[in-house]
C-alpha cells in the first residue's frame, strides 16, 4: 500500500491541481476560473487536504470557505467542493483520510458548519463514512427558452418545441422600471437587508465583498446583474444570472444560470424574473436553471414557466459541539439559490 503523505494545499499546487482535474475528468477549466474558485475567496484559499504520491496528487478534498448567517448571526462556514482520487489510488481509503484532514484543517481557520451537494457516487461515502446529515431535497428547477437552435432532431419538431416554450408563463414587468448594471452598494446592501435574515433560518451572507468575488469577471460565467425599480428610481428587486465564457471552449455550453433573486416584494421580484427569462433567451441559451430552497421565491419560478426537474440531497455536518444560532440540520431553516452552490 502506498505510504502517502497528506498536507494542505498550497496556492504553488495549482499545476498539480490541474493535473490532477484533467487525468480525472478528461478536460481542463479554465486557469482563471480555478485561481478565483481555490484561491481567491474573501475568506482566503479553501481549506484542502491533499494526498501526494511523490510530486503528484493522488487526490484532494476541498472545501469552499463562505459566511453564513445562522438566525441573524455570522457563523464561519464552508462548501464540501472538489473531491477527487486519482483511478491508480481508488480503493486505498483515500477519500476518508482526505475528508477528515480537510474538515480539520477547515475548522482550524473558524469553520463550524458545512453543507454540500454530493453526487449519487459519492453520497454514501459522506453519510455513512462521514456522519454528514441528509436533512432532505432542493429542488433543481429548469426553464426552457430554445429548444430548436439545440435539437438534434431533423424537422418541424424543433420549432415545434421552441415555439411551445414561448407559450409557458414569463411574469409581469408592469409598474417597475427595468435596468442592467450592478447597482450602488448601498443600493445593493438595502435590497439585501430588506430580503433580511429571519429567526431559525439558515443562509449564506451576502456582503459587498462576497458579490465583488462571487460575480467577478474571473469567475469566466459573464454574470450579468437586472434591477427593478419604482416610477421613483428606488431599487425594489434585482437578479443576477451567468453563462460559462469562452474560456470554457468546448466545454462550454448554452445553459444559463440563475444566481440570485432578491427583492422587497413578491411583485418587484416577478419583474426582475421576468426581464431575465427575456434576456437569457436572447442571448440564445437553451434552458434558464437553478436551484431553489425558499419558500418565498419557489412559486415565483414556477409562474414564471420554470419546471421542477430533479431534486439534490442537501447535506450538513457541525465541526464544532457548541450550539449554533440556528439549526443546520433543519432542512425546512435553509434559504438556497443558484449563487449558493459552487457549480452555479
Amino acid at each position: 500500500m502506498n505510504d502517502y503523505t497528506i498536507r494542505e494545499m498550497t496556492t504553488d499546487d495549482l499545476d498539480r491541481f490541474r493535473e490532477l482535474y484533467r487525468d480525472i475528468w478528461g478536460y481542463n477549466r479554465p486557469e482563471g476560473f480555478d485561481i478565483w474558485r481555490l484561491f481567491e475567496s474573501p475568506f482566503g484559499v479553501c481549506p484542502t487536504a491533499v494526498a501526494m504520491d511523490g510530486e503528484r496528487f493522488a487526490g484532494l478534498y476541498t472545501l469552499w470557505p463562505i459566511m453564513l448567517n445562522l438566525g441573524g448571526q455570522s457563523v464561519m462556514g464552508a462548501q464540501s467542493m472538489d473531491t477527487m482520487i486519482h483511478p491508480d489510488h481508488q480503493r486505498k481509503g483515500l477519500f476518508t483520510k482526505l475528508a477528515l484532514s480537510c474538515y480539520d484543517i477547515g475548522a482550524s481557520r473558524g469553520v463550524k458548519a458545512m453543507y454540500g451537494f454530493p453526487n449519487p457516487f459519492s453520497y454514501p461515502g459522506f453519510v455513512r463514512r462521514l456522519n454528514w446529515d441528509h436533512t432532505g431535497d432542493i429542488c433543481h428547477y429548469v426553464r426552457p427558452l430554445n429548444i430548436s437552435a439545440h435539437n438534434r432532431i431533423p424537422g418541424v419538431l424543433g420549432p415545434i418545441a421552441n415555439a411551445a416554450t414561448r407559450l409557458l408563463p414569463t411574469g409581469s414587468r408592469r409598474g417597475f422600471r427595468i435596468g442592467d448594471g450592478r447597482p450602488e452598494q448601498d443600493e445593493l446592501m438595502a435590497v439585501v437587508a430588506g430580503a433580511g435574515a429571519k429567526e431559525n433560518t439558515c443562509r449564506i451572507e451576502r456582503g459587498p465583498a462576497w458579490f465583488d468575488w462571487r460575480y467577478a469577471p474571473a469567475a469566466e460565467n459573464e454574470y450579468r446583474w437586472i434591477t427593478a425599480r419604482t416610477a421613483a428610481g428606488e431599487l425594489t428587486a434585482l437578479a443576477v444570472w451567468g453563462m460559462r465564457s469562452a474560456a470554457w471552449g468546448d466545454e462550454r455550453d448554452m445553459r444559463a444560470h440563475l444566481v440570485e433573486l432578491l427583492g422587497m416584494s413578491a411583485e418587484a421580484k416577478r419583474a426582475v424574473l421576468a426581464a431575465t427569462v427575456n434576456a437569457a433567451r436572447d442571448r440564445g441559451a437553451m434552458v434558464l436553471e437553478t436551484l431553489c430552497a425558499d419558500p418565498k421565491n419557489e412559486p415565483l419560478l414556477r409562474r414564471a414557466g420554470f419546471l421542477r426537474h430533479r431534486q439534490a440531497p442537501l447535506i450538513t455536518r457541525k465541526t464544532t459541539a457548541e450550539n449554533l444560532p440556528a439549526n443546520v440540520h433543519d432542512h425546512a431553516a435553509w434559504r438556497i439559490i443558484g449563487g449558493d452552490i459552487d457549480t452555479f
